[in-house]
């Protein structure tokens, strides 16, 4: 389905029923960045699509044995995964854009500026997700 986006500004869903992207990028996609896809696939289910990449990746590489172990560990399926290279079209196909490191969010943010609204380092979006889940006080 073709991506539109509006005048420099993010990615967005052409319909309701398109699913949510994300992406989720770290510098060599064998560690971080694929145990986070396989971990947000097994618990977002339906209406997500996630996929990861990295700048430095070790492309064709399964993903680490350690890693591998603890996402299984986690209740997430390692199999059949392989490392990509990050490239500035996957943050622009993506609604969302998680990184590893600040320095890893301005190494993207420098490919593709236009992500700047919708990219967030994992601890970033994990507390943005806590603020606004949290409960308002009585």
């Amino acid at each position: 389905m073709a991506r539109e986006t509006r005048a420099g500004d993010a990615a967005y869903r052409a319909t309701p029923q398109d699913p949510f992207r994300i992406l989720v990028v770290c510098v060599g996609n064998v560690c971080r960045s694929p145990l986070a896809e396989r971990l947000l696939l097994s618990r977002l289910g339906a209406g997500f699509e996630v996929r990861s990449s990295g700048v430095r990746a070790l492309v064709g590489e399964p993903m680490d044995p350690t890693v591998a172990r603890l996402a299984t560990e986690l209740g997430a399926d390692p199999t059949s995964f392989v490392a990509r290279q990050f490239e500035p079209d996957q943050a622009e196909w993506a609604d969302l854009v998680l990184v590893a490191t600040r320095d890893l969010r301005s190494r993207v943010l420098a490919e593709v500026p236009t992500a700047l609204r919708r990219t967030f380092t994992l601890l970033e979006a994990g507390r943005l997700v806590t603020a606004v889940s949290a409960p308002e006080p009585t």
